[in-house]
């Protein structure tokens, strides 16, 4: 089954989290598997639905734990190693950072 990998910055709860969660959950009607690769760290208790709704319909998730744009080669570096590992068929990011990040991570991987 293809695997498509979604990338994102954070998964605080908002619009295009809000999306990528139910994309990457109900994908797996049309044949493909799923994952997604989120550049900040696990959302707070009081504020990670989106994580546990991934979690109940076992979506891997992937945390990069960026806090700073200083680590913007280390998290290349830790994208491009995931994707090597993972191989997925489609790499899709969204928001701004995430994008960035994540074309460049999948070129390299």
């Amino acid at each position: 089954m293809p695997r498509i990998s979604f990338c994102i910055s954070s998964l605080a709860p908002s619009g295009a989290e809000f999306q990528i969660s139910e994309l990457a959950i109900n994908i797996r009607d049309f044949g493909f598997g799923s994952e997604v690769v989120v550049l900040a760290p696990p959302p707070a208790e009081n504020n990670n639905r989106l994580l546990k709704k991934l979690s109940q319909h076992k979506i891997p998730v992937t945390f990069l734990n960026a806090t700073h744009k200083w680590q913007l080669l280390s998290v290349i570096h830790k994208m491009s190693r995931h994707f090597k590992t993972t191989k997925p068929g489609l790499i899709q990011c969204f928001l701004p950072h995430a994008n960035i990040i994540g074309a460049v991570a999948g070129k390299v991987a």
